[in-house]
């Protein structure tokens, strides 16, 4: 969607280019004038908003780095060293199997923060066991501070992806304006200049370029990410 977006972009500010270097044939259509300004101002509104939307790209790309970096210290310095000390103290621990178990390298983040969640109410009555391990006294506090941490991080995610989505539909919403307005504009100057030099350099300027099937598999690849 984003290169499709863009090639229209290009096409409608090619269509602006070329009115601005003939402004004397839109000076043969009265009003035609105003449309032309309408579209000028909806260019610029639509590339305003794709600015915004690449910033929310980046934040999103940010923030899926920010949460792999979040799991990995979860589970490896706050769970494995709990995991590792309980079954070193089995014994004393009777009924914690289910509850302190390593979750998978490849688990989600959601599935790291519940099992983590649960672990830190299992671990709370038998505090003081790992503690004479050798555990910090604060060592659930730091465990829930983790994975905290990572729950906010996939929220703010989650509201990344839910901005660029709709930052998405209202550029969709802008170009679909730009479209009509430029096919206003263009049935207006195709009856003027007819068959004349200017009419296939107009017809050139506002023409929509496609892209190529690689092209644009990649593009939506990266409107995934």
């Amino acid at each position: 969607m984003l290169l499709r977006q863009g090639r229209t972009l290009e096409a409608l500010r090619g269509a602006r280019t070329w009115l601005a270097e003939n402004a004397t044939l839109v000076a043969r259509s009265p009003g035609l004038d105003r449309k032309v300004d309408e579209l000028s101002a909806i260019i610029d509104r639509i590339a305003a908003a794709m600015g915004e939307q690449e910033l929310l790209r980046i934040a999103g790309l940010d923030r899926t780095i920010a949460i792999s970096q979040l799991k990995r210290a979860l589970r490896r310095y706050h769970m494995k060293p709990i995991v590792d000390v309980a079954r070193a103290v089995a014994t004393a621990l009777q009924g914690l199997a289910a509850d302190v178990r390593l979750p998978s390298r490849k688990a989600t983040a959601e599935v790291l923060i519940g099992s983590a969640g649960a672990m830190a109410q299992a671990l709370k009555p038998v505090n003081e066991v790992f503690v004479t391990a050798g555990m910090p006294p604060d060592f659930v506090e730091q465990l829930e501070a983790a994975a905290g941490d990572l729950a906010r991080a996939v929220n703010e995610r989650g509201m990344a992806r839910s901005d660029r989505v709709g930052a998405t539909a209202a550029i969709a919403a802008l170009i679909r304006d730009g479209v009509r307005t430029l096919a206003v504009i263009d049935a207006v100057l195709t009856r003027e200049l007819r068959n004349g030099p200017e009419a296939a350099a107009w017809a050139s300027a506002k023409r929509i370029r496609q892209a190529s099937k690689t092209t644009e598999g990649s593009a939506q690849d990266e409107e995934a990410a």
